[in-house]
């Protein structure tokens, strides 16, 4: 993937960001892999927080893997600490792993940390049956 430095600006909900850097300004940014509830959705809002928390007005680096329908790049993201932003949100239940779409060899250990978090009722996992983003979408619309 196409490797990309800048400064996240805004996150719209747990899985999509602004970064300003390079030559384009900015670039609208979807987390690879992973799928956060909706910002209407219940905990959508906590996961936009959560995003947030780790990303807003920090230094990123992109690694970029795709561009999707919306002309978003579908993008790794780390902090200058090396912290893997993707990974992270997974981890504290603030995301799914996106089961169609996140083929990479570490997608196999985010699944089982999104395991966990299920386990140990972490984040949106509180629920006991959150609904997936994807399924929510198709009732709803975006």
């Amino acid at each position: 993937g196409l490797l990309m430095q800048g400064s996240c600006v805004s996150v719209a909900d747990g899985d999509t960001l602004t970064v300003l850097g390079g030559e384009s300004g900015t670039t609208k940014v979807r987390l690879y892999g992973i799928d956060a509830p909706e910002r209407k959705q219940r905990y959508g809002e906590k996961a936009t927080e959560a995003a947030a928390a780790l990303v807003l007005y920090r230094n990123v680096t992109l690694k970029v893997m795709d561009t999707d329908h919306y002309g978003r790049s579908v993008a790794l993201v780390t902090l200058d600490n090396g912290l893997d932003v993707n990974e992270e949100l997974v981890k504290n239940g603030h995301a799914w792993v996106e089961p169609r779409y996140c083929t990479l060899p570490r997608c196999q250990m985010w699944r089982q940390y999104e395991a966990e978090a299920r386990r140990e009722g972490r984040g949106l996992w509180a629920d006991n049956a959150p609904e997936p983003p994807w399924q929510w979408r198709k009732k709803h619309g975006r």
